[in-house]
């Protein structure tokens, strides 16, 4: 059976770049992380030990925060809870992503971070709390900020996923960022299109 092993890490990816490129929004802050000891076996993953984590941008201009616009939190929170984004009424998808939510300065975020460890069929995911607020709090988060936080809903800590419930929830992640994908293509789409001229703008015909 062919194998193919490798080791990446990444940092100071740049999340203002990223969400400019993407489509998916402002931000302010640098993507890092790290996938050690991966196997692939007859081209599917068989073991990794994968660390992905959003961090405060450091140095001049920086801030002890993650920052995020309503676009940008709105596309975050659809990767994990698409359906319901969707079924917000509208007086909730305004305040929550709307003038309201511009007005207040967007979103601030402390931490956002996840690992995937795997090994024969079975997946560990555990997320990055930091042990004081996981103190007071009690509850595990993908991210967690003042006024937005996205929680992890599990029975157990850490998470263990057969074979089946990885590739659920891969599968899952990947409808939603494929929805994501569409939606701006049709607003890139709609900016295109050239505006029509306003016909009070012409003498009328006679």
């Amino acid at each position: 059976v062919p194998e193919i092993d490798f080791d990446l890490d990444w940092t100071g990816i740049r999340l203002e770049e990223l969400g400019a490129w993407s489509g998916f929004g402002k931000m302010k802050g640098t993507l890092e992380g790290t996938a050690t000891d991966v196997t692939f076996q007859s081209w599917l993953p068989t073991h990794f030990d994968l660390k992905v984590d959003a961090v405060p941008l450091q140095g001049p201009g920086g801030s002890t925060w993650i920052e995020f616009s309503p676009e940008a939190m709105r596309n975050l929170v659809k990767i994990f809870a698409a359906e319901e984004i969707d079924s917000l009424p509208g007086i909730a998808e305004w305040a929550g992503f709307g003038w309201l939510s511009h007005f207040l300065g967007g979103y601030d975020v402390k931490y956002a971070g996840f690992s995937l460890f795997s090994h024969e069929g079975t997946t560990l995911f555990e997320t990055h709390d930091p042990p004081d607020l996981y103190a007071i709090f009690k509850k595990r988060y993908i991210f967690w900020g003042r006024r937005v936080k996205m929680p992890l809903n599990a029975d157990s800590y850490p998470v263990v996923l057969d074979q089946t419930g990885m590739s659920n929830m891969l599968a899952h992640l990947s409808r939603n960022l494929s929805a994501i994908a569409r939606q701006k293509n049709k607003e890139s789409e709609k900016n295109e299109e050239p505006e029509k001229p306003d016909p009070g703008c012409f003498p009328p015909s006679l």
